[in-house]
């Protein structure tokens, strides 16, 4: 079957390994003019880990494991403890921070040349009459057209398929930004393979290893679109932070984060304002069905959600998983009605997750007694957060 996938992302890539390897005859097509590897890190979860092996990737070579994740209050004390090398031993497959430009470097690696077509920017899809044989037709900026037995749009939250399929929806800004990046900073973490998140009334920090000497790190604040800077300037007054100031971002970011523990203030103290990407959060209305005829979304085209919750390149990898698993299984069925039962299993845990994703942009600190008992309820939530909500990977293999 030939198909043609529209975006260059880790969605796009993974799904064209899997269909190369399946016998399909692949065309990936890209606006950017080469391989995007710009970006910080990511964090795989099981799940994600999981289908990554499953192509025959191991991030642990590109990335470093994560065996716990830590949440601290402002004085420095432990409020939440979650065990990840207890998930890891559950689930078999451990938690990765993998920089974000190695992991789609290695999926790329392993597609045949001539599959990846660069600067390719799909402007509109031609669909046959229902129930006709003939082809899905791309249609590029550039006059050129691609013509595919199936279409999956892989193209991000300003997906040119979706705006096809459902007409202009675009995705909401929830009112929060991450200030983030990936440096070799001389800061060193308590333990190497313990993510650190830090709650207070700022609002939250992360950092994590990445493996290579990298550090990753994150401060989420307040945000109103057109922003460039974190709203990191403190009314005397009130003890409010305020709208964002035209001072550096290093310094709104200082004011603002500087009084936490270690090592939150020496990282400010390295860190300069090329170094501070801004990723304003966004959220997606997950629609009941993603497609329509020999046509498909997978990934942020179809369910961006912010990366509060880590699980936006998790949920991308099991959309490519549960597609290729739909395409790809014997017995009967068309390639409509394999896309449909995809989507409509795929469609629940996203909707689900949009929910959890929208309650989870204010977070709230954790209360302060479960600094007696760290691990406890966390470790119990989180693997059955991970399981039943969701994972269909996990439950499956």
């Amino acid at each position: 079957m030939r198909t043609v996938i529209i975006g260059v992302g880790v969605g796009g890539l993974a799904i064209a390994r899997y269909l190369v390897a399946a016998g399909h005859e692949v065309e990936v097509y890209e606006q950017a003019d080469r391989l995007r590897v710009e970006g910080a890190s990511l964090i795989l979860w099981p799940n994600g880990t999981g289908v990554l092996r499953h192509l025959g990737l191991e991030p642990e070579s590109f990335g470093s494991r994560m065996d716990a994740m830590d949440t601290l209050s402002e004085d420095g004390h432990t409020l939440l403890r979650i065990e990840l090398d207890r998930m890891a031993k559950r689930f078999g497959h451990p938690t990765v921070v993998v920089p974000r430009g190695r992991l789609v470097e290695e999926l790329a690696a392993g597609l045949p040349e001539g599959v990846l077509r660069y600067g390719k920017r799909c402007v509109g899809i031609t669909e046959p009459p229902e129930g006709s044989s003939g082809p899905v037709v791309a249609e590029f900026e550039d006059g050129t057209k691609a013509e595919a037995d199936l279409l999956i749009g892989a193209d991000g939250h300003r997906s040119a398929i979706r705006r096809h399929l459902h007409g202009e929806t675009p995705a909401q800004y929830t009112g929060y930004a991450t200030w983030h990046g990936l440096t070799r900073v001389p800061v060193a973490l308590p333990d190497g393979n313990h993510g650190l998140v830090f709650h207070g009334k700022s609002g939250f920090a992360t950092m994590f290893n990445a493996g290579n000497g990298q550090v990753q790190w994150v401060f989420v604040t307040p945000w109103a679109e057109g922003d460039r800077v974190p709203r990191g300037v403190r009314d005397e007054r009130t003890g409010e932070f305020g709208m964002a100031s035209e001072v550096s971002a290093t310094r709104n970011l200082r004011e603002r984060f500087g009084h936490l523990v270690s090592p939150v203030p020496e990282l400010l103290a390295e860190l300069t304002d090329d170094e501070i990407g801004l990723f304003p959060h966004i959220l997606h209305r997950v629609p009941d069905r993603w497609g329509r005829g020999r046509v498909t979304l997978l990934g942020d085209a179809v369910h961006a959600v912010p990366p509060t919750l880590a699980q936006g390149v998790n949920q991308t990898l099991e959309d490519v998983w549960s597609l290729q698993r739909a395409l790809t299984a014997p017995g009967g069925g068309t390639t409509e009605e394999r896309l449909r039962a995809h989507e409509t299993v795929r469609a629940r845990k996203l909707q689900r997750l949009h929910t959890i994703a929208k309650g989870a942009e204010n977070r709230p600190a954790p209360p302060r007694f479960l600094r007696f008992a760290p691990g406890l309820v966390p470790y119990t939530r989180m693997t059955s957060w991970t399981v039943r909500t969701f994972s269909e990977f996990l439950t499956a293999s």
